[in-house]
């Protein structure tokens, strides 16, 4: 208990302390236990309690060790409406955030983690060489160094797909283009592809190259944007996007950043070709 109890023998104010041989009297008794008095100052170590006007907690006297135990990834608090008892609030750790919630908090790492991912844009380019090669017709081919690969930071994201694509203009080409995208290692799929094609040739962007001269040239440029795609955040899965194009008349030669005709004089043209793509 909280609280000492005083007497006289404990003060020495007492006449008639006990002795070690001394018979105990109802009278020597009496006198003791009606001059005992509470020290309202006192605390009994190692307790928590202090008599003052009423029982109170002493300063510091309660510990965490004598408080209730908590379970991992829990903080004391209340979100109930209203006054009442303590509640445990769930401390959330999830970086993603997905299991956020109006009664939980989260800690400054996953608090950071999260906002790292979109104040630090997922944006890759690369651009493509100069090269020239046959393409049967109607048959795609790839634009040379022209893919990027992408390690997506949320599940379920979108990408924006852009790319500006040169070509040399020969015997008034028609180009289609189209974007392809694979997961890690698996086969290429189209990005998007149209509604009910059926024998038709689905694509994203055509150039139409009619002025037939060995100088000039276009530019093909496709803005796309692709959802839906199945790949998995945890495991670190990659996406791969590419663009690939095809003449639609007889096979001819492909001029890629370079016109038909490559001499090295000034109205003769060289260019870079990139594909860019974000996720949003």
């Amino acid at each position: 208990m909280a609280g000492v109890i005083r007497s006289g023998t404990n003060t020495g104010s007492y006449p008639n302390n006990f002795g070690a041989s001394d018979a105990v009297t109802a009278s020597q008794l009496n006198g003791h236990v009606n001059d005992a008095s509470f020290d309202p100052t006192a605390v009994v170590t190692g307790g928590g309690l202090a008599l003052d006007t009423g029982i109170k907690i002493a300063d510091e006297g309660v510990t965490l060790a004598r408080m209730a135990h908590v379970d991992t990834n829990k903080i004391l608090g209340r979100t109930t409406a209203g006054t009442g008892d303590v509640e445990a609030l769930t401390l959330n750790t999830d970086n993603a955030l997905a299991s956020a919630s109006a009664t939980s908090l989260a800690t400054d790492g996953s608090i950071k983690a999260y906002v790292d991912t979109y104040i630090r844009p997922n944006i890759v380019t690369t651009n493509s060489t100069a090269a020239s090669q046959t393409s049967a017709t109607n048959a795609f081919t790839d634009f040379p160094s022209l893919e990027v690969t992408i390690t997506p930071r949320l599940a379920s994201s979108k990408f924006l797909i852009n790319t500006s694509a040169i070509l040399g203009n020969q015997s008034n080409q028609m180009i289609w283009g189209r974007i392809q995208y694979k997961v890690n290692s698996g086969a290429y799929a189209d990005v998007v592809v149209a509604d009910s094609p059926s024998s038709r040739t689905s694509i994203h962007g055509i150039l139409d190259m009619n002025l037939n001269d060995a100088e000039y040239g276009g530019n093909l440029v496709i803005n796309i944007g692709a959802s839906g795609l199945s790949y998995d955040v945890v495991a670190g899965d990659t996406i791969t996007f590419k663009l690939q194009v095809k003449n639609y008349l007889d096979s001819l030669q492909l001029n890629f950043n370079r016109s038909e005709n490559d001499s090295d004089v000034a109205r003769k043209f060289r260019g870079v070709s990139t594909i860019t793509v974000q996720e949003v």
